[in-house]
């Protein structure tokens, strides 16, 4: 059936038994989606994996709202083992044999990866005297804590490729203190940092994520600390204004930067001032997205002297399209809208015109 089917999605709702009739010698990218409400996810997954096909494909996605069951990772190490020279990107949330490991790191085109856990330091140890991951771009890797040892090892390997962008992300047994110490400490060993920018999350949910690198730390965070030419930040702990004021400095190249938990705007620690700063020491910055407390914009629009911020006076140069924020200001204080569109103007004029 569909003998000439180049892209598949199947979630386990349909049942994985009836996905091997649509699996084509042509399939360029595969989707499997696992269902924690379907009471079937699991029957049959590791046979369907199994008859994957690779002669042509590029993309493979194991994705759901759960984690992947232990018993698929023969199954998806053996497929992984026969994937193409062609093949780009595998986002599976699972781990692998180190057998599977090696020949991933020999493909001369994957760009992205998405696993669980890292190869063992034997295997670490055994491909790093080959060319490894030569085209690898984004990595992202969820730990458990007994694999925090072999992040030296890998990332000495990195420093040789084309990567980006390293997310370590820690399971529900990590320690969630314990994991942005350990990459850091790893990184300095191998100097990392000085080419690659290291993402942490240091448990499933946005609220615990941590960068690191070599800026000091924040007054709000134990670790908020990024290379100097990161274009691209989030972060959902509460910021200071003060914070934001250093961050602005230290990141002159920001491109984009989201701000604050997105489920909880209640009492932002950031006002017009973090806008001020950000406007006038990040002038790349293209997409913003910052909780505001307007309660005392007054106050906030002023210098300590307790004249106008000269700031607000003079149209920055930032070149900023996408603004999204949200405002905590009084009922009453109406008047402060004015206030707020008057800097606004200012601050974000490019802003402005394409609104």
């Amino acid at each position: 059936m569909c003998p000439q089917l180049q892209h598949l999605a199947w979630s386990s709702a349909n049942g994985w038994e009836h996905s091997r009739q649509f699996l084509s010698p042509h399939l360029v990218s595969i989707s499997f989606w696992l269902s924690v409400n379907d009471h079937r996810a699991d029957f049959g997954l590791d046979s369907a994996i199994s008859s994957l096909p690779t002669t042509r494909l590029e993309t493979l996605s194991l994705a759901g709202d759960v984690p992947w069951t232990a018993y698929i990772q023969p199954a998806l190490s053996e497929v992984v083992q026969r994937l193409n020279t062609c093949f780009k990107r595998i986002d599976a949330w699972s781990s692998l044999s180190d057998a599977a490991w090696g020949h991933l790191a020999s493909l001369p085109k994957l760009e992205s990866l998405y696993l669980v856990d890292t190869p063992s330091i034997e295997v670490l140890k055994s491909i790093s005297h080959e060319p490894t991951f030569p085209a690898l771009e984004h990595m992202v890797l969820e730990l458990r804590d007994y694999y925090y040892q072999h992040l030296p090892v890998l990332f000495s390997l990195l420093k040789s490729t084309s990567l980006k962008e390293v997310t370590i992300r820690g399971s529900r047994r990590v320690r969630p203190v314990a994991l942005p110490s350990e990459v850091a400490i790893a990184m300095r060993k191998t100097e990392l940092h000085r080419s690659i920018t290291v993402l942490v999350f240091t448990g499933f949910y946005p609220a615990d994520l941590t960068f690191v690198s070599h800026l000091r730390s924040f007054s709000s965070l134990e670790t908020l600390e990024c290379d100097t030419r990161c274009q691209e930040l989030q972060c959902v702990f509460p910021l200071t204004d003060s914070d934001i004021e250093q961050l602005a400095r230290g990141l002159p190249r920001l491109v984009t930067l989201r701000l604050g938990h997105p489920c909880n705007f209640s009492n932002p620690n950031t006002t017009i001032k973090s806008m001020i700063s950000l406007s006038t020491h990040c002038p790349s910055l293209d997409t913003l997205c910052l909780p505001c407390n307007l309660t005392n914009i007054y106050e906030d629009v002023r210098m300590e002297s307790g004249e106008p911020d000269p700031r607000l006076e003079t149209r920055s140069s930032c070149a900023l399209r996408v603004l999204a924020f949200n405002w905590m200001i009084r009922p009453e204080s109406i008047e402060a809208l004015g206030i707020m569109k008057s800097a606004l103007r200012h601050l974000f004029p490019h802003w402005l015109r394409s609104t």
